[in-house]
């Protein structure tokens, strides 16, 4: 059997649709090769750059107090919670729903646990 020979036509079609790019790495003997069409960037809004978003919280940080509706909104439909450092023991957390009622806890495997003897 006899190999098969690429034509100029293939090769001009596999170069048009992957480019190659060298990616910067920190060492020298290692290289890092981005092959494929290159990604377009996310559009941002006017309202979603950096400059308007400042403008925005310096604006609601004006009033001193935030409202406890702003704290707690969800557009999930799941309950938000607010959670601080317990002062009399840093190594438990205080977690306060929308009601404003306070629970005295720790966090385990990244969910909060409620200690069972104090309701603040």
């Amino acid at each position: 059997m006899s190999p098969v020979r690429k034509t100029s036509l293939d090769r001009r079609s596999a170069s048009e649709d992957s480019k190659e790019q060298r990616v910067p790495t920190p060492r020298r003997d290692l290289i890092v090769v981005r092959v494929g069409p290159a990604r377009s960037r996310a559009k941002l809004s006017d309202k979603e750059t950096s400059g308007s978003l400042i403008r925005g919280i310096a604006k609601a940080t004006r009033k001193p107090g935030i409202q406890r509706t702003v704290i707690f909104r969800s557009r999930t439909g799941k309950q938000v919670y607010a959670y601080s450092v317990y002062p009399q023991d840093v190594t438990k957390i205080v977690r306060e729903d929308k009601n404003g009622k306070k629970s005295l806890g720790r966090f385990v495997n990244g969910q909060f646990k409620a200690l069972r003897t104090k309701t603040l």
